[in-house]
């Protein structure tokens, strides 16, 4: 089972629609079953194709370029978070060649108004993959103060432990993995994936300056056997992708 992770940077980047195609070539070139989206934008008065998802949102159109190949079939869920630049709106989005059991969403922060760039919720998603169920939690963490790192994490991890299933907390955390919130996360006992593969370096880049934002935690119960990270050299973001090979 593979499993990538993008923060899409919600349409900021130029030539959007050039590098959605690179992202639908990179998930076929690299046989990748669920992708979690973060920053997944689409315009406020866009027609609506499907349920909540308008015609020009940015998961949908990598959707309809991998289902156009005639090979296997990706099914999409999305999530409306908060209002973003320029009339667009921003969220989170999963794609999986797996069924899709069930898909919920819950708040991790105090704000809850579309208004505010300060709301974060997060996806908890139920995939069956062959006989095995598993829960992924899609996740765009917030940084402000009145919205502490560990207090949000505190209320996926509360999810995560209902089930006594696998299950994979993965996103853009807004935290560097030098920071105490880092290694506070870790003794929740959760194994990051980084670990196996600590020469891909960090995720995040403006200018001079980087950091590893981006991570995938599992449960001990999930063998990982390959991380990298994606779109080093041809760029369709501010965050690279974070990719996982996992086994049961």
């Amino acid at each position: 089972m593979r499993v990538l992770s993008l923060n899409l940077h919600g349409y900021q980047e130029k030539e959007p629609v050039k590098k959605l195609q690179i992202i639908a070539d990179s998930i076929l070139e690299n046989d990748i079953d669920i992708i979690c989206f973060s920053e997944c934008a689409q315009r406020y008065f866009t027609p609506i194709v499907d349920r909540n998802i308008k015609k020009d949102n940015a998961a949908y159109l990598i959707q309809q370029a991998l289902n156009a190949q005639g090979g296997s079939q990706y099914e999409l869920h999305y999530e409306k978070v908060h209002f973003g630049y320029f009339g667009f709106v921003e969220g989170l989005a999963i794609l999986s060649r797996y069924p899709i059991l069930s898909c919920e969403s819950f708040y991790v922060s105090a704000q809850r108004s579309m208004l505010t760039p300060n709301t974060r919720k997060v996806m908890e998603v139920l995939i069956k993959v062959g006989n095995h169920p598993i829960m992924i939690y899609n996740a765009h963490l917030g940084f402000d103060r009145k919205n502490q790192f560990l207090t949000q994490f505190e209320k996926i991890h509360e999810r995560a432990s209902r089930h006594h299933i696998p299950s994979i907390i993965t996103g853009d955390f807004n935290i560097d993995s030098a920071s105490i919130d880092y290694m506070e996360m870790m003794h929740y006992g959760y194994v990051d994936s980084y670990s196996f593969n600590q020469s891909e370096g960090d995720t995040w880049h403006k200018g001079r300056k980087s950091l590893r934002l981006d991570y995938m935690l599992a449960r001990s119960s999930l063998n990982i056997q390959q991380y990298c990270h994606l779109f080093k050299e041809e760029r369709v973001s501010d965050h690279l992708g974070i990719l996982t090979q996992f086994s049961f």
